[in-house]
């Protein structure tokens, strides 16, 4: 477990879930998160670099998935929280999961810079044909050269669903 995972568990661990649902109310089915006050509710958030939502609570700023996950449950994420649907900012509970780190990777979408647009899909100039690879357990299994884009994406959507099952983005 990295340093900054025991720094999240660490801090998390302070906030009860009496006194989260005293500070907010979180609703389910919109997955907004509103902070409580003497007057009301009040929706607030920030963003992250990473691009998800964060709502601080007394003076420590929490991400809204894991706020989330926390405030339904009474049980703090074991490890990460995954977006099935690879929206951040869509924290309702019928979007979010537990997960492992391979797991939430296996559900993340092509990389912006690829030239294909397909995960798992690389040109291979030195051959110049598409190339399927995938990632498992840290080790990258090539899955084949294709002259054409839709064998290779075939290639690794199998792959994908063999490996990961429901975390599969294909």
């Amino acid at each position: 477990m990295n340093k900054h995972r025991k720094q999240t568990i660490k801090k998390e661990s302070k906030l009860t879930h009496a006194e989260l649902k005293s500070k907010i109310f979180y609703s389910p089915k919109t997955g907004k998160i509103y902070k409580r006050y003497s007057y009301g509710l009040k929706q607030t958030f920030g963003v992250d670099t990473q691009g998800y939502l964060r709502v601080r609570i007394n003076i420590t700023q929490y991400k809204q998935h894991r706020v989330a996950w926390f405030y339904m449950t009474g049980a703090w994420p074991s490890d990460q929280i995954d977006h099935i649907s690879g929206i951040k900012s869509d924290n309702q509970i019928s979007n979010l999961r537990e997960c492992s780190t391979q797991q939430n990777g296996a559900n993340k979408g092509a990389n912006r810079n690829s030239k294909s647009g397909i995960k798992g899909v690389y040109w291979y100039a030195e051959t110049s044909r598409w190339r399927a690879g995938i990632q498992v357990n840290r080790k990258t299994k090539c899955l084949g050269y294709f002259d054409d884009i839709n064998e290779a994406a075939a290639a690794y959507e199998k792959a994908a669903i063999k490996y990961f099952g429901e975390f599969a983005r294909v």
